[in-house]
């Protein structure tokens, strides 16, 4: 294990660490972004962004994650849901 250095000391004593662990517990994860297929066969995000695929969707060309915001991608079917 390595030594603390000065600045570990110096945040533990602080205070600071205990409040950075607070907040990260407190953290929650953002709300997904909404992919919706429009009739022309172009996803419609909730980000504000379209993306065309030349085959398939985001689920089969293994999209997880929106390429424009970063946030997860949750595809919802063009009735609505």
């Amino acid at each position: 294990m390595t030594q603390p250095t000065d600045s570990m000391q110096f945040f533990a004593k602080s205070g600071l660490i205990d409040e950075i662990v607070e907040k990260v517990s407190r953290h929650t994860l953002p709300d997904p972004c909404r992919w919706t297929q429009a009739a022309d066969g172009v996803f419609v995000t909730t980000c504000g962004r379209a993306f065309d695929f030349s085959d398939d969707g985001p689920d089969e060309n293994r999209f997880s994650y929106c390429p424009f915001c970063g946030r997860s991608i949750v595809v919802k079917d063009g009735s609505g849901e």
